[in-house]
């Protein structure tokens, strides 16, 4: 009787370590979707969008992995949105992604989440309160618009696969678990609207949702994924734009960014003194003239590869020029490439999204 009661007490032990070990290093994501589907010129649309982004999630994050919460219909509201995000509780190697879609718009005070007449959310509250919660990885994502006047007049779900997936997919891991720090963007730019389309949702959620799934299988830092929003977008856009009811054309959509996390592989750089551009949209450089005619001839949206002076990585970023124009002046490098002797303040150049480390340096 002894003997039993000893393997039972040993088997009780083991199976609390097991236990233990499970809740210290599982990786759970606890996604909240919030949409305006009450209101009468957006909300059948942004019942798509909570529908669409439910599936795309548990189609790439197993059940055990993944807690959805929702705030739609008469919930939703300032105080609905934030007691919302204030219940969960995820731990220090969780994700907490946070996507939201509604009206939108800024003022002097910053950009806001309209709250129909009653007091709106700004979003610097939302972040304020998902950082609160102590997750690893904070991610808020809005599709509003992000106009100064206010909200404006006037692709069905996936089949998921059966059972669902046994794993938490790369890009998935990547993006809202292992990027530790705050994601903080939206689906239009400073001063652009963004699109509803009653049958198949908004325009900026299904490239976000497109996106996800054709990259799957692929780790990618924030900056990256961004560009391949951009690209999406810009890619609905055409050069024709899109109007809407009342006639109004709006020409491009860009994802607006006020955070990403800065540990691990950054989301954003500077280019700084000392720094050698070595190729232009796939061309090589061989000195400043190679640079600046490529610079020169590049459509709007450039890539290039850049050794960082400080440590010798390279890296490969995507940047918008400013009316063709980079930013800095060059000097030859010595051994090839471009050397940067200056870098003009709020230039193209100081604002560089990291598509991939090419080669780490020291």
């Amino acid at each position: 009787m002894k003997h039993k009661t000893l393997l039972m007490t040993v088997f009780v032990l083991l199976l609390s370590s097991v236990i233990c070990e499970r809740q210290a290093t599982a990786q759970d994501i606890y996604l909240l979707i919030v949409a305006d589907t009450n209101d009468e010129r957006i909300g059948q649309g942004l019942g798509v969008n909570v529908t669409n982004l439910e599936n795309w999630f548990r189609m790439y994050v197993p059940a055990r992995n993944l807690a959805i919460r929702k705030v739609t219909g008469r919930e939703f509201s300032r105080r609905g949105i934030l007691s919302a995000v204030e219940r969960i509780n995820p731990g220090g190697h969780d994700g907490l992604v946070v996507i939201v879609c509604c009206h939108g718009g800024y003022n002097n005070t910053g950009h806001y989440l309209w709250m129909h007449g009653q007091r709106d959310l700004y979003r610097k509250d939302l972040v304020r309160t998902v950082k609160r919660q102590g997750a690893g990885t904070d991610v808020v994502i809005t599709d509003a618009c992000n106009v100064s006047s206010g909200p404006p007049a006037g692709a069905s779900a996936p089949c998921m696969p059966e059972g669902g997936p046994n794993r938490i997919s790369s890009l998935f891991k990547s993006l809202f678990l292992d990027a530790r720090g705050v994601v903080d963007i939206n689906g239009a730019s400073k001063d652009q609207y963004t699109f509803i389309h009653r049958r198949s949702g908004g325009y900026f959620i299904n490239v976000f949702g497109t996106a996800l799934m054709k990259n799957s299988d692929r780790e990618m830092n924030w900056g990256r994924f961004i560009g391949v929003l951009d690209d999406g977008l810009n890619d609905i856009y055409g050069t024709r734009g899109i109007k809407d009811s009342t006639g109004y054309v709006q020409y491009k959509q860009n994802v607006n960014v006020w955070s990403l996390p800065n540990r691990g592989i950054p989301g954003v750089l500077s280019l700084s003194r000392g720094d050698v551009i070595l190729s232009v949209n796939g061309q090589r450089i061989g000195g400043s003239n190679d640079c600046i005619r490529a610079v020169g001839n590049s459509p709007q949206r450039m890539t290039f590869t850049v050794r960082d002076s400080r440590d010798g990585t390279v890296w490969r970023m995507v940047t918008t020029l400013q009316r063709g124009r980079f930013g800095i002046s060059l000097d030859d490098a010595r051994g090839g490439g471009a050397y940067v002797t200056r870098v003009t303040s709020g230039s193209a150049a100081t604002n560089n999204r990291v598509l991939e480390r090419i080669s780490a340096g020291n």
